[in-house]
């Protein structure tokens, strides 16, 4: 793969907003600035509603965080949403945060992520798996169903809207970081087409620990060696959870700036728009399908049950309430 301006891979980084607060998230992006790391933060324009779970600031429940933001996007950082807020939102409310997202912002989010269990989710929990591996989704996830973001006549029905303004969706999480030698992305898929545009798929790190595991100077040189594209998904909202900013996130950050030369660093929608524009965007081949599905319910039982550091093991580490929990 040829990447811009003679770089050798790529390197995104999508941010889920879950716990992000001021001050201490600014310190996180302040290292990643310092590194010349531009990336991917998702928001919420309202409060959460769920508070028992999760915490954050919005754009609506802050103004410092809402001139955070804008601060970000004048420094070349992409801003996407993470449903309107946490906890839930009908229709007519998630309309509403999306053009109230415009407003504060001055455009629309082009990047989506489905958030946690809210009942508006689109094509989420077992709906993203088919045969053979949806009754297996069920089985270990019972609780993770219901979604009717995509369902017409529900009152959390937005798929049109959806359909509409976000042009890239996550799909899967898988534990490997360049996800170019699983599956070519952005790409298409039709069973999900009705109300979604184009997906890319992303490497598994919800938290400090599994970042830490993945990002690493044997895993970037690696990379750079394949010429591949790495979209790491993570919570930067709980880099600072254990009383002072994660050391190895700081490492990371002036190692990752060390190969800047070969490396071009990126929001997770530029590197699809020249992905698309490179290769367009292809219909995703059944087996393509098969082996992201596979793969991510792999890497989903590894970290809870063999090398325990998922977001039930994590939050249950600082003391704090998951859903799972439940």
């Amino acid at each position: 793969m040829k990447w811009p301006n003679g770089k050798r891979a790529a390197f995104a980084i999508i941010d889920d907003t879950d716990d992000a607060e001021l001050p201490e998230i600014s310190e996180v992006y302040a290292h990643l600035i310092a590194a010349g790391l531009r990336t991917t933060k998702t928001v919420w324009v309202y409060p959460p509603r769920d508070l028992r779970y999760v915490r954050g600031d919005s754009l609506v429940g802050s103004a410092d965080y809402t001139e955070f933001v804008r601060d970000l996007v004048q420094r070349g950082f992409e801003i996407g949403i993470h449903n309107v807020g946490s906890g839930g939102f009908t229709r007519e409310e998630t309309i509403e945060g999306i053009e109230t997202f415009e407003k504060l912002l001055g455009f629309y989010p082009a990047i989506h992520v489905n958030h946690s269990y809210n009942k508006e989710n689109i094509y989420s929990g077992d709906k993203r798996f088919g045969l053979p591996f949806r009754p297996v989704v069920r089985k270990l996830h019972s609780d993770y169903t219901g979604f009717e973001g995509d369902m017409p006549g529900s009152l959390y029905f937005w798929g049109d809207v959806h359909k509409k303004h976000i042009r890239w969706s996550r799909s899967l999480e898988v534990d490997r970081l360049n996800l170019l030698r699983l599956v070519n992305f952005p790409y298409k898929d039709r069973k999900f087409s009705d109300y979604c545009n184009a997906f890319f798929p992303s490497t598994f790190c919800p938290n400090q620990d599994i970042f830490a595991r993945m990002v690493t100077e044997e895993n970037i040189r690696k990379l750079i060696d394949e010429g591949g594209a790495a979209i790491i998904y993570t919570h930067f909202g709980y880099y600072h959870e254990r009383g002072t900013l994660d050391e190895a996130f700081v490492k990371a950050c002036d190692m990752l700036a060390l190969h800047a030369d070969d490396i071009w660093f990126a929001p997770v929608g530029e590197i699809l728009d020249y992905l698309a524009q490179q290769n367009g965007i292809r219909q995703i081949s059944l087996w393509a399908r098969l082996r992201l599905e596979f793969e991510c319910l792999v890497t989903r039982f590894k970290y809870r049950y063999i090398v325990p550091l998922d977001d039930f093991h994590y939050k249950k580490s600082i003391g704090m309430k998951h859903r799972a929990d439940d």
